[in-house]
């Protein structure tokens, strides 16, 4: 049976008509995409740093690929004695994790990009046969847009730029904990490789001490039990040695890693650590500071925000079901073209939206939870780092301005009655031993400290307001002796300050060059 032939109703006018709205349709289309920005956000990142740590944006917090004198400025940097900041500025330029990061900001900007921008149409073709004989083929070609996708637009884009600035600030937070990180493993290698040197001179003194004790003990002067208990102690003071040196090496190789620097990397750093700060802000000011600066808390509630506006476009969504609208086109076998809209509409026969619904209403809940959490985590992990470093500190200014005056002291006047022939040389040994001791537990606090600081910078999120009151890397610090003085003579080593006028007698076998600085060491 043949089909009967149609007239041809101004088949070069319809498909003038196709070809007007396919392109209307496309421009739609192009209008609705979003582009990249060149540097992939980064300078958002870096205003959110900048914003919290000021010396960030002196650092150069930017992508490794845009430095083509990264190497030299590597090796300038490496090249003085290296400071917390320094170490970072080699960080941000040598750490692969920096660049780990910004690549995910990338993916992040891509994925914004997605989510901001239409789907795109579909073209359709088909191909139909009549079956009859004579008959050519019937071509049909069409032209489909989900037209909800359009509707929806303007919230999914509020919807997607939230979900941006929340990964902002979560990369914002990789690099701020990298920041602490590379602190920590900074006052670490020094103050590890301060007590490593208090340990050698500890060392040295005990095995100076044994072997006055073996030259006592062959003229008869020291039984055998006194002559094993100073061994002993040599001994110990030797296993203490090994073990510093091991975590003074240990403590050095993290900092290398956290510089992104290979091993046998030649640096050095500064040889010590700077007294504690002792106007620090009150605890409930740095909790205050921490909930306003802490970039995981400001992630956490863009994340709610972004939540909040997928959760409505999920209730519009509900009662509105997927409606496309196209276009859609046949010629016939005599070359006649017929074109027209078409309109597609969701049949919701099989449950609507519904669960849907309810799904992103449990996120929305879930976020807002874990950000009640956070705060408490925040709160309370500020004020446990506070009392860590009130602790550290306290420890050390009780080792400088008390113990520390005390043992010198001890040895002063051990040194005057060795003099008289009232003690032997032991008591003098063991005096100057305990005054060594006392100088490496204010080294063990000192590190405490500025590692427990670090750890609060960490909880605040920002850095801390008494920053700018922090000394210089030598500005009253303990300047470590050098060597233990040989048995019989007993200097002080310990330079706090101008060097003493006072020069021993060399004519005088049993007099002291130790000076004791009143007020200990400043």
């Amino acid at each position: 049976m043949n089909i009967p032939s149609r007239p041809r109703p101004r088949a070069n006018i319809a498909q003038g008509k196709f070809f007007t709205l396919l392109a209307l349709a496309l421009s739609v289309s192009l209008s609705a995409c979003v582009s990249i920005p060149e540097n992939r956000g980064i300078d958002d990142v870096n205003a959110l740093l900048a914003e919290r740590h000021p010396g960030f944006q002196e650092q150069g917090w930017q992508d490794i690929n845009a430095l083509p004198n990264a190497a030299q400025q590597v090796t300038q940097l490496l090249s003085q004695p290296l400071t917390p900041e320094r170490a970072l500025q080699v960080a941000l330029l040598r750490n692969p994790q920096v660049r780990v990061t910004y690549a995910q900001l990338g993916i992040s900007q891509a994925e914004w990009q997605a989510a901001s921008s239409l789907s795109n149409p579909e073209l359709e073709f088909s191909v139909l046969d009549t079956g009859a004989a004579g008959e050519m083929l019937r071509l049909g070609y069409g032209l489909v847009q989900n037209f909800t996708d359009i509707l929806f637009l303007s919230a999914r884009r509020r919807a997607a730029d939230a979900q941006l600035d929340q990964q902002k600030a979560e990369i914002a937070a990789h690099l701020q904990l990298l920041a602490a990180n590379v602190a920590e493993a900074y006052f670490d290698a020094v103050s590890s490789e301060q007590i490593y040197r208090m340990h050698q001179v500890i060392a040295q003194a005990a095995e100076n001490s044994a072997q006055l004790a073996q030259r006592f003990h062959t003229a008869g002067n020291l039984t055998a039990l006194e002559l094993a208990r100073i061994q002993a102690g040599a001994e110990q003071a030797l296993l203490e040695v090994d073990s510093a040196q091991a975590e003074a090496a240990d403590s050095k190789a993290r900092l290398n890693a956290q510089m992104g620097l290979p091993p046998f990397t030649s640096w050095q750093t500064e040889e010590q650590l700077p007294l504690p700060i002792l106007d620090e802000s009150e605890v409930k000011d740095l909790v205050q500071l921490s909930l306003q600066q802490r970039l995981d808390l400001h992630a956490k509630q863009l994340e709610i925000e972004a939540l909040a506006e997928q959760l409505d476009i999920a209730k519009d969504q509900r009662w509105f079901p997927h409606f496309n609208l196209g276009l859609e086109g046949e010629r016939e076998s005599d070359g006649v073209n017929f074109i027209g809209p078409t309109v597609g509409i969701e049949l919701p026969l099989f449950g609507s939206n519904r669960a849907r619904v309810n799904a992103q209403w449990a996120r929305y809940e879930q976020a807002q939870a874990e950000g009640d959490l956070l705060v408490g985590q925040v709160a309370n992990g500020v004020t446990a780092a506070y009392a860590r470093m009130l602790a550290a500190r306290n420890r050390a200014e009780r080792h400088r301005t008390g113990l520390i005056p005390q043992r010198e002291a001890i040895v002063a006047r051990s040194q005057e009655m060795q003099n008289f022939m009232l003690i032997g040389q032991f008591e003098l040994l063991e005096a100057k031993q305990e005054e060594y001791e006392a100088y490496g537990g204010y080294l063990e606090a000192l590190k405490d400290y500025w590692l427990a600081r670090v750890d609060l910078t960490r909880a605040v999120g920002a850095v801390l307001p008494s920053e700018q009151a922090r000394p210089g890397a030598t500005e009253g610090a303990i300047e470590l002796p050098k060597e233990a003085p040989a048995s019989g003579h007993h200097g002080h080593h310990m330079n706090h300050g101008a060097p003493s006028n006072h020069q021993p007698d060399p004519s005088q076998p049993n007099q002291s060059p130790h000076v004791h600085h009143e007020g200990g060491p400043q």
